[in-house]
């Protein structure tokens, strides 16, 4: 069952823990006279016993009993225990093992001391000096590790597995380090050795399948038929005499009429106390004795699988099920075999088929419903383990099934429940306590939670999954000494694992190590396919995304930007429902020009996917056309960089400061939390600033407010309410530094309400829908000493949307439509300021549109995505009457696995937006399909661009790439409205995009850029009639691990302008150089960050043109004439 470990991948999520006694444990642990125990007992197996201090009687030992300064515990034949101790360290026992607690050490800093008499332990700690193990030749001190001690008769040794261990006695010490070896004999110091495979040594710790369902539901051995003394044998090892009951049957063998399936129990039930080795041998001996024993082919090749031996696993399964179809053990057994050859669905087909011959058996459904729950069918998984909890109330394996199809379908107190009693049922069992830890945290209780993955790491030490989990716990518990700890292990224990690579590079990138980060998540991206035994091909492409993502962030940590968008591309090709990429997308279309409606739509489309989260949408990012000055966007610090790794119930407070020059101040406020089934967050924006002229100041007040409901594990509910004030004067930048109004003023009212639904029926299909409302009153104002000119629009705006996407095994579909309408009343008013009269005019109209599209996603190769799709519009304002039909084609090819080609061709019709947000994809192959324009216009876009891993090796990673994106728009104009008459002009934009990234070492990152953009514009109402624009950013970044971060970058623009009328000002060229500087640092345990930024450091003037008069839209400055100095402050609470 450990096998469904994997399969939590998306549980990123107690009844508050019970009441806490002394240093943490439960109250009802305590004894008498032991106000402070050290630890308790957490698992046992067979017979096991405890000693109170001061008594030498020996009584038997239960789970959750405290162990006290003074108490031991021993071990029986066939027996083991886990123990957990106050200082967060955890130990299994073997067989035959005598422990002794010595009395508490006389200071807190000392460490406490364990006296193993005999036997064999596995330590598990990782406070350095907190622990001491005493044995009667060698002693060990714990650094902080995981290491095994041996005490035998005439010696000792340690052997470490991880960390280091400082192995002494009176004639000697030595230091070991991972795979050291120390062995001490009477009178003599210890002996240092290298061992090659040092995990061998713990194969004790390891658990087995069970795959004989009388072995593991109690009842059924009688009423299958079994010889008697099977069926004592079974009664004693359910009573915990595992030492009897083998020996019943070694008895019942003596006798040499044994019934042939003696054996077999007796293996299994050596398998199911760790004893790996007699149990092979023992199965080996009876296939030689019958090569074609089911039951002995059956319990190999679940030893197979265990090690790993995956060729070896599948050929005995089939051999079973070919002997004997209607084995349930054979058919078990093939499941785990075709489970680790990527083969779910086969393993799925083969139980199914098992439960149809043997309905009444709990195991099988039990197995079933796990394959279910990791293929994603979770009401089907539910119904499949509650069957077999109803046939084997008693049975560990269904409550444990049970428990975890309760916690990801969103009732974490119910799996806590289940899951503890499935602990008590199964107690070697990791897989219980890894549910229970996430059931925990997912409510709140980190510590606890953690506690028991702890626990789950003893209980199978061998599992790179759990250690993954396990660092991931102590990660959000912000100790990233030992979350780096488990991901190191997590990779020694599997290489090919991505899961420990994904995590570390998460955690690398929170601590201001961005170029390692890299490394790791790139490592596991290409070993992503390796969970298939885990996780289901839907899955595989979640995961892929998600990875993509991660990924983009670190890019945009480096400024290698441009590496993002086909990362983004990729992934959403992939997976085009995943919340993570839709938000990373997001992200890096924010600091492009003319990428607003692709932005906002993608963060729309993030926010109607996204599961319950406490990273909240930032109030800045709600809105468009804010047109904030380079480097003072709050956002731009990223605040889920600082969130947990786990989603839990909690309560979060992020806050923004900025702080500069030209009067500009910034904060932005995010409250936010998860209780139960439900999200919340609540957050206000505020902006000002003076800008770098006369009337070029802008203030911005936005308020949000955002919850989400998961009603069930398949439905998701929204709602959303949005308001802005925006007062600002002339904001263009035109080339002629004159050219601006020196009176004009704008002012923006706008409340907006969003309703949002997600509906997932299968693992397969997602259906989306929005709705939104919006209210919006701007004012304009142009203003002399001889008139006033107002223009109050009033625009009251309807938006309804749907959306179904589908996921197949080689393509997905994305299909949907939606209808607009929007009513406008524009006032417009004359003032003659000499005679006092004024002449108003108003004029109504309504805006309707509707509009359908199609895209599917081919993947015929695992390298190649293509993308076909069509969208239609149709669009009626009493003027133009438009219906348009635009088909799409993309194409996305890894031609190698360091170079990758893109490519695109489309047409798009640019919609009149409420809130410039659409639930249509906004690229093709990484192509922009939304570029912010006049409403109605149509284009054809077409592009192409290659990315290329240029080199890798001791001068680090270099990539670079080029784009070329030709576009050719049919803008229409408004002639008149009574009669209706409109034309349209055409305009030509031509880019090319090139870049150079580079990470010599782990500090530093270098960047370099090449943008040539050139404007045709044929539009006779537009003053500009071509546009030239060349752009080489260059920049160089330094991370440190202390937290310290610096940049420095050169900007080199060349622009040409020319305009259609005589200008009045007669330069057309100019060619200029900005230099800007950055300083900051990342506050311990992803607290926050401060930094200092400079713009323009030597504050050149210089002419620059934007796009605002060509595009009609409003774009985000990116150079402006004047220095810019800001100080930024981010917390996180």
């Amino acid at each position: 069952m450990a096998s469904l470990v994997g399969g939590l991948a998306f549980l990123t999520w107690p009844d508050k823990a019970g009441a806490q006694g002394a240093d943490g444990f439960p109250a009802d642990m305590q004894q008498p006279g032991c106000t402070s125990p050290v630890g308790r007992i957490v698992s046992l197996e067979g017979a096991v016993e405890r000693r109170i201090a001061g008594s030498s009687d020996w009584q038997p030992a239960t789970t959750n009993q405290p162990l006290c300064a003074g108490d031991a515990i021993r071990t029986g034949r066939y027996s083991r225990a886990a123990l957990a101790l106050a200082n967060d360290s955890v130990l299994r026992l073997d067989q035959t093992t005598t422990l002794e607690v010595a009395p508490a050490p006389a200071e807190k800093e000392e460490p406490s001391v364990l006296g193993l008499i005999r036997g064999v332990i596995q330590v598990f700690s990782h406070r350095p000096r907190s622990l001491s193990i005493t044995t009667p030749f060698v002693n060990a001190a714990v650094e902080g590790t995981e290491f095994l001690v041996v005490a035998e008769a005439d010696r000792a040794s340690v052997t470490v597995l991880q960390g280091r261990v400082r192995a002494s006695n009176p004639q000697g010490a030595v230091t070991l380090d991972a795979a050291g070896t120390a062995e001490a004999r009477a009178g003599t110091a210890p002996v240092q050795r290298i061992t090659v495979r040092p995990r061998d040594a713990a194969q004790w710790t390891l658990y087995f399948q069970p795959v004989l369902t009388t072995m593991s539901a109690q009842g059924t051995a009688e009423s299958a038929g079994l010889p008697a003394s099977i069926i004592e044998a079974l009664a004693l090892s359910r009573r915990g005499d595992h030492a009897g009951a083998i020996a019943r049957l070694d008895r019942e063998l003596a006798t040499g009429q044994a019934d042939p399936q003696v054996p077999l129990y007796r293996d299994a039930l050596l398998l199911s106390v760790g004893r790996v080795t007699e149990a092979r041998e023992a199965i080996e001996r009876t296939l030689a004795r019958n090569p074609d024993h089911v039951g002995a082919l059956s319990l190999r090749s679940v030893i197979a699988v265990t090690v790993n031996d995956t060729e070896s696993a599948l050929s005995d399964a089939f051999r079973a099920v070919e002997l004997d179809p209607r084995s349930a053990a054979a058919r078990i057994a093939l499941s785990y075999a075709l489970q680790a050859d990527r083969r779910l669905e086969g393993a799925r087909a083969t139980l199914e088929n098992a439960v149809a011959m043997h309905p009444e058996d709990p195991l099988v459904r039990s197995r079933l419903a796990e394959i279910l729950l990791i293929l994603g069918y979770r009401a089907d998984a539910e119904q499949a383990a509650r069957k077999a909890a109803e046939l084997a109330p008693d049975m560990g394996e269904a409550q444990t099934i049970l428990g975890l199809a309760a916690l990801v379908r969103q009732r974490p107190g119910e799996a806590q429940q289940v899951l503890e009693r499935a602990v008590v049922l199964e107690p070697s069992d990791p897989l219980p306590r890894l549910g229970l830890g996430l059931a925990l945290i997912r409510q709140g209780n980190l510590e606890a939670g953690r506690n028991e993955l702890e626990v789950a790491a003893a209980l199978d030490p061998g599992n790179s999954l759990v250690r993954s989990y396990l660092g991931r716990a102590y990660d959000d518990e912000r100790r990233g000494d030992r979350a780096a700890g488990q991901y190191g292990v997590a990779k020694e224990l599997d290489p090919l694992d991505p899961t420990p690579f994904f995590y570390d590079g998460l955690r690398k990138r929170a601590a201001n190590r961005p170029v390692d980060a890299l490394g790791d998540i790139e490592r596991s991206i290409s070993l992503n396919d390796n969970r298939a035994p885990f996780r289901s091909e839907l899955s595989l492409d979640e995961d892929l995304a998600t990875r993509g993502a991660a990924l983009g962030r670190v890019y945009i940590d480096l400024g290698f930007d441009r590496l993002g968008l086909p990362q983004a591309a990729k992934a959403l090709g992939k997976d085009p429902d995943s919340a993570a990429a839709n938000r990373f997308l997001s992200d890096i279309y924010a600091p492009l020009q003319r990428h607003e409606i692709a932005r906002s739509s993608a963060l729309l489309q993030s926010q109607l996917l996204q599961p319950l989260t406490i990273d909240p949408v930032q109030p800045s990012l709600s809105a468009t056309d804010l047109h904030i000055l380079p480097g003072a966007f709050p956002s731009e610090a990223g605040f889920n960089e600082y969130g947990p790794l786990f989603e839990r119930d909690r309560i979060r407070l992020d806050a923004t400061g900025v702080a500069g020059n030209l009067d500009t101040l910034a904060d932005e406020v995010m409250l936010s939390g998860i209780v139960g089934r439900a999200a919340f967050s609540a957050g206000q924006f505020h902006y000002q600033s003076d800008g770098y002229r006369e009337n070029n100041d802008v203030e911005h007040d936005i308020y949000t407010l955002f919850g989400q409901a998961a009603l069930t594990d398949t439905l998701s509910v929204q709602a959303e309410i949005r308001s802005r004030r925006t007062e600002q004067g002339d904001l263009t930048q035109n080339f002629d530094p004159d050219n601006f109004s020196r009176t004009g003023r704008t002012d923006i009212d706008q409340d907006t309400a969003r309703l949002g639904l997600r509906y997932s029926p299968t693992p397969r299909i997602d259906l989306l829908a929005s709705l939104i409302a919006s209210e919006r009153d701007a004012k304009q104002l142009q203003a002399n000493d001889f008139f006033n000119f107002t223009d109050d629009i009033e625009q009251r705006g309807i938006d309804a949307q749907i959306q179904g996407i589908y996921r197949g095994d080689m393509f997905n579909v994305t299909a949907g439509g939606g209808a607009y309408r929007i009513r406008q009343k524009s006032v417009s008013t004359f003032e003659d300021l000499l005679s006092g009269l004024s002449f108003p005019f108003t004029e109504s109209f309504t805006s309707r549109q509707s509009n359908a599209y199609g895209y599917v996603n081919l993947t015929p190769l695992s390298d190649v995505i293509v993308t076909v799709g069509l969208s239609a519009d149709h669009f009626d304002n009493g003027v133009y009457d438009f219906d348009k039909l635009n088909p799409k084609f993309g194409v996305q090819w890894d031609l190698t696995e360091r170079l990758k080609l893109r490519a695109a061709a489309f047409r798009t019709f640019k919609r009149l937006l409420i809130v410039d947000q659409t639930l249509e994809p906004t690229q093709v192959a990484g192509f922009n399909q939304f570029t912010d324009e006049f409403n109605q216009t149509s284009a054809w876009v077409k592009g192409i661009g290659m990315d290329a891993v240029l080199g890798r090796g001791s001068y680090g990673s270099v990539y670079g790439g080029v784009e070329y994106v030709r576009r050719d728009l049919d803008v229409p104009q408004v002639v008149s409205r009574e009669p209706p008459a409109s034309e349209s002009r055409d305009r030509t934009e031509d880019e090319v995009r090139a870049y150079l990234y580079w990470a010599p070492a782990s500090d530093w990152a270098v960047s370099a850029e090449f943008e040539w953009d050139e404007f045709d514009n044929e539009n006779e109402l537009v003053d500009i009639a071509r546009l030239r624009t060349m752009t080489v950013p260059l920049q160089v970044r330094y991370f440190a691990e202390n937290g310290l971060f610096a940049k420095a970058g050169v900007n080199f623009v060349s622009q040409q302008v020319e305009e259609r009328l005589e200008p009045f000002f007669d330069q057309t060229r100019e060619n200029f150089v900005t230099v800007d500087l950055g300083i900051g640092y990342r506050l311990p345990q992803r607290r926050g960050s401060v930094s200092l930024e400079v713009r323009n450091l030597f504050d050149e003037d210089f002419l620059y043109q934007d796009l605002d008069s060509i595009t009609n839209t409003t774009t985000r400055p990116r150079f402006i004439p004047a220095r810019t100095i800001l100080g930024r402050l981010s917390l996180s609470f």
